[in-house]
Protein backbone atom coordinates (compact mmCIF):
# COMPACT_ATOMS: atom_id res chain seq x y z
CA UNK A 1 0.00 0.00 0.00
CA UNK A 2 1.35 3.45 -0.86
CA UNK A 3 1.99 5.75 2.09
CA UNK A 4 1.28 9.44 1.55
CA UNK A 5 2.97 11.86 3.96
CA UNK A 6 2.26 15.56 4.40
CA UNK A 7 5.47 16.97 5.86
CA UNK A 8 6.31 20.60 6.53
CA UNK A 9 8.37 22.95 8.64
CA UNK A 10 6.95 24.72 11.68
CA UNK A 11 7.79 28.23 12.87
CA UNK A 12 10.74 26.82 14.88
CA UNK A 13 12.36 25.42 11.74
CA UNK A 14 11.56 21.84 12.77
CA UNK A 15 10.31 19.22 10.32
CA UNK A 16 6.88 17.89 11.29
CA UNK A 17 4.39 15.43 9.85
CA UNK A 18 0.99 17.08 9.37
CA UNK A 19 -0.84 13.97 8.23
CA UNK A 20 -0.39 10.60 6.57
CA UNK A 21 -2.59 8.19 4.65
CA UNK A 22 -2.40 4.63 3.38
CA UNK A 23 -4.25 4.26 0.10
CA UNK A 24 -5.38 0.93 -1.35
CA UNK A 25 -4.43 1.63 -4.97
CA UNK A 26 -2.56 4.31 -6.89
CA UNK A 27 -5.49 5.71 -8.85
CA UNK A 28 -6.57 9.29 -9.49
CA UNK A 29 -9.68 9.10 -7.28
CA UNK A 30 -7.66 8.01 -4.25
CA UNK A 31 -5.13 10.81 -4.65
CA UNK A 32 -7.90 13.36 -5.19
CA UNK A 33 -9.43 12.21 -1.88
CA UNK A 34 -6.06 12.41 -0.09
CA UNK A 35 -5.23 15.89 -1.41
CA UNK A 36 -8.57 17.19 -0.13
CA UNK A 37 -6.85 17.13 3.28
CA UNK A 38 -5.46 20.53 2.28
CA UNK A 39 -8.97 21.98 2.63
CA UNK A 40 -8.72 21.24 6.37
CA UNK A 41 -5.75 23.62 6.57
CA UNK A 42 -7.82 26.80 6.13
CA UNK A 43 -7.47 26.60 2.36
CA UNK A 44 -3.72 27.37 2.46
CA UNK A 45 -2.20 25.32 -0.35
CA UNK A 46 1.46 24.30 -0.34
CA UNK A 47 3.81 26.03 -2.75
CA UNK A 48 5.22 22.71 -3.99
CA UNK A 49 4.71 18.98 -3.58
CA UNK A 50 7.51 16.51 -4.34
CA UNK A 51 6.32 13.27 -5.93
CA UNK A 52 7.49 10.55 -8.25
CA UNK A 53 6.37 10.65 -11.89
CA UNK A 54 3.07 8.85 -11.30
CA UNK A 55 0.28 10.05 -13.62
CA UNK A 56 -2.45 9.32 -11.05
CA UNK A 57 -0.75 11.55 -8.45
CA UNK A 58 -0.42 14.37 -10.96
CA UNK A 59 -4.06 14.12 -12.06
CA UNK A 60 -5.33 13.92 -8.48
CA UNK A 61 -3.24 16.93 -7.53
CA UNK A 62 -4.58 18.99 -10.44
CA UNK A 63 -8.14 18.24 -9.30
CA UNK A 64 -7.57 19.79 -5.87
CA UNK A 65 -4.30 21.78 -5.91
CA UNK A 66 -4.24 23.40 -9.33
CA UNK A 67 -1.94 26.26 -8.23
CA UNK A 68 0.67 24.02 -6.56
CA UNK A 69 3.94 23.28 -8.38
CA UNK A 70 4.91 19.60 -8.75
CA UNK A 71 8.66 19.15 -9.29
CA UNK A 72 9.52 15.47 -9.53
CA UNK A 73 11.93 13.69 -7.21
CA UNK A 74 15.04 12.25 -8.81
CA UNK A 75 14.58 8.84 -7.21
CA UNK A 76 11.46 6.77 -7.78
CA UNK A 77 10.42 4.37 -5.05
CA UNK A 78 7.18 3.26 -6.70
CA UNK A 79 7.20 1.04 -9.78
CA UNK A 80 3.44 0.57 -10.11
CA UNK A 81 3.00 3.85 -12.01
CA UNK A 82 5.72 3.24 -14.59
Amino acid sequence: MPLVLFVGVNHHGQTIVFACALIPREIEENYTWVFQFIDCMNGVHPGAILTDQCQSIEKGMKNVLSSTVNPYCLGTFSTSCL
